[in-house]
């Protein structure tokens, strides 16, 4: 938690993000994430005020590689605007971007796979009110929790989906009334 005066950290070698481990680091800006990452643990950069810029490499999903994820609220409160997660990222847990303000347009790339494996936890953009695109591939499973009730946004915002037709991403916007657009990656 005493990070001082950081503002850019580049995780060479790290294959886990530990739970909080640059919570409230308010002069952090700029985050380099390697292609070996398995997880992204709660909170790791939560509250990161100044926090503007993730770079997420990614891998190509072979064999028994089934990804890495982001859970809970592991990007919440942060300045983000824009997030590009390769495909290599199979999973978003519940608020992992909530109350990022100033995001604006989210991409998820395709696993690569011959599967949906992809999933969106419930309101893993809840308090994004400038969000204006979403984009989503085919290869997304599950968006939300719908046992649960939780959706991507707790709020009323109407964002555009951008998603292949009759894809999972496709069907949730449709049945929200949200703008939808095909995206085929």
């Amino acid at each position: 938690y005493k990070c001082g005066k950081l503002k850019e950290v580049s995780l060479e070698s790290w294959t886990i993000v530990p739970r909080e481990a640059f919570y409230e680091c308010v002069s952090l800006e700029k985050v380099m994430i390697p292609a070996e990452i398995q997880n992204i643990e709660t909170a790791a950069f939560s509250h990161c005020s100044s926090l503007k810029e993730v770079v997420f490499e990614g891998r190509t999903l072979e064999g028994d590689d089934n990804g890495w994820g982001i859970d809970d609220e592991a990007f919440f409160g942060t300045a983000l605007e824009e997030v590009e997660l390769p495909g290599s990222c199979v999973r978003v847990n519940r608020e992992a971007f909530g109350n990022c303000l100033k995001l604006k347009k989210f991409i998820l790339h395709g696993s690569g796979k011959n599967v949906a494996n992809q999933k969106l936890g419930g309101y893993a953009f809840d308090g994004c009110s400038a969000m204006e695109e979403v984009y989503l591939p085919r290869t997304v499973a599950a968006i939300g929790s719908v046992l649960q009730g939780y959706d991507l946004f707790r709020n009323d915002v109407k964002a555009k989906i951008y998603a292949a037709e009759g894809s999972e991403g496709h069907t949730y916007a449709l049945n929200r009334g949200l703008p939808w657009e095909t995206w085929e990656e």
